[in-house]
């Protein structure tokens, strides 16, 4: 049985498998559905059977060709501590999944002090969604995420003062940004710029099409505006991220994956892009 849950965020997708020999593993034809090229994590259950967990998990990712994250009953048929920590000893995957288990429990705790112990390195997900249990009126990330909003952007004209900003690590600055408008401003806000300095009909067309081109061209106050539209959008953007690293820093669990810097700018670059296809 195949299954996906409905997580943008982390697509997981499970794979069942009865363990016999009358029918032999089949992994790999749910791969060549593409599932792993979506970055999905595919996660591999590894329920009591003829055969040993390692051997299964072994025989599995043989046959998939790809990796898969092995995923431990916890609720029915509950897999030991003691097993998974010998299987992660042995296999040191870069991630396992306990199923049917949420953070708050004392045996959670207690399996997760115990992995961590013998695998610091290997990441440990679990069922229950960590972001509702701290979500809502009186809890933490609502509380931290209505405050991000209620802050505004400070210092637009050098290296931008914001919260959400520092807190999801992305760095704008005016004077270093200037130089590409293409990055920042909207079809509209190059269109105003262009009505500002009283461009003519064919320069205000080569500006809208390829400003970086065209900087040359001087400029009264419209890129100011485009400045602090494309300063507020991202702060914007970033503060549900700035929320739930907040919330959850200091934390031993996975599911927290920083984004690199090319994502950053990207994330900021595509709210721009956003704009753009709105207004066309």
């Amino acid at each position: 049985m195949l299954l996906a849950p409905a997580d943008r965020s982390q697509c997981e997708v499970f794979i069942y498998r009865e363990h016999n020999d009358e029918h032999p593993l089949s992994v790999a034809l749910f791969m060549q559905m593409s599932i792993a090229t979506t970055g999905a994590h595919l996660l591999l259950p590894l329920q009591v059977g003829a055969k040993t967990h390692s051997e299964f998990y072994s025989a599995a990712v043989s046959a998939a060709g790809v990796n898969l994250v092995p995923a431990f009953p916890m609720k029915k048929a509950p897999t030991s501590g003691e097993a998974i920590a010998q299987f992660v000893s042995h296999h040191r995957p870069g991630h396992i999944h306990l199923l049917g288990m949420g953070i708050g429990t004392r045996r959670a705790l207690e399996l997760v002090k115990l992995l961590t112990h013998v695998a610091p390195e290997c990441q440990i997900s679990m069922d229950s969604n960590r972001l509702r249990a701290v979500t809502g009126v009186g809890r933490p990330m609502t509380i931290t995420e209505t405050s991000l909003r209620l802050d505004e952007p400070r210092s637009l004209w050098g290296e931008v003062d914001s919260a959400s900003l520092e807190i999801a690590g992305v760095k704008l600055d005016y004077t270093e940004m200037i130089s590409e408008p293409s990055y920042w401003a909207t079809a509209a806000d190059l269109r105003r710029i262009a009505r500002d300095v009283r461009m003519s009909l064919l320069d205000s067309h080569r500006w809208v099409e390829d400003p970086d081109r065209f900087l040359q061209c001087a400029c009264g106050g419209g890129d100011q505006v485009a400045w602090r539209g494309f300063v507020v959008r991202c702060a914007a953007g970033c503060i549900r991220e700035a929320a739930i690293l907040s919330t959850f820093s200091g934390n031993s669990l996975c599911g927290l994956y920083p984004a690199t810097p090319q994502q950053k700018v990207g994330k900021c670059e595509g709210m721009t892009q956003e704009s753009r296809n709105s207004e066309t």
